[in-house]
């Protein structure tokens, strides 16, 4: 069972709470719950025995280009030792995470007047704003092809046209991996043989 709410009170402060809670057989039937996350963490949590996830996340819009976030979970699975892996890994059958990220980008200022991006500040915001496109929850990626300055296809991960999309049914999880979902570099080389478009030479952003 997993539940969901966001809320934007105004242009500057928005908040989201999720909820989720199952009972399985052990690791194999796992179930996979969404997961609030910072730019760049996988938005997913792998959850089985007797398991509840709770948690709660703020926005805060700075100015057009910058966002902080602050987010706090809860996290208790019956009968386990320890929870998290690596340097996440804490003792006991529950554990408490909290953190704040700070995203955006500034441009210096020369004589009172902005300067222009350079050109691979400038594909780089386009491929950021290809992964806004992007279907799967657990990561959103975006990639643009480029060559001699030109752009010559787009792509973000997300599921083969016309079939459903992780945001609407769920990931499908085979070894940690979502197979639903192809990779934004993948999709951004079919988008440009679907139209026909030389890709020799060209980088991905």
């Amino acid at each position: 069972m997993e539940t969901r709410l966001r809320h934007r009170l105004s242009q500057a402060f928005e908040y989201s709470l999720s909820g989720a809670a199952c009972s399985t057989d052990g690791w194999e039937s796992r179930v996979y719950a969404y997961s609030l996350s910072f730019p760049g963490q996988f938005g997913s949590s792998a959850l089985y025995n007797k398991a509840v996830l709770l948690q709660a996340a703020v926005s805060v819009h700075i100015s057009p280009n910058a966002v902080l976030r602050g987010k706090y979970s809860w996290y208790s699975m019956q009968g386990e030792e320890s929870l998290g892996t690596g340097y996440e890994e804490t003792p006991g059958s529950s554990r408490n995470a909290w953190g704040f990220s700070l995203t955006g980008t500034w441009n210096r200022v020369r004589k009172g007047e902005e300067m222009r991006p350079s050109w691979d500040q400038y594909f780089l915001k386009l491929a950021m704003l290809a992964s806004e496109r992007a279907t799967c929850p657990r990561m959103h990626c975006g990639c643009v092809l480029v060559r001699h300055k030109h752009v010559l296809a787009t792509g973000y991960n997300g599921s083969l046209p016309g079939l459903p999309h992780c945001d609407d049914i769920g990931c499908l999880i085979v070894n940690d991996h979502c197979i639903r979902t192809n990779h934004a570099e993948m999709n951004a080389i079919t988008q440009a043989a679907k139209n026909g478009v030389s890709i020799a030479g060209a980088t991905a952003m």
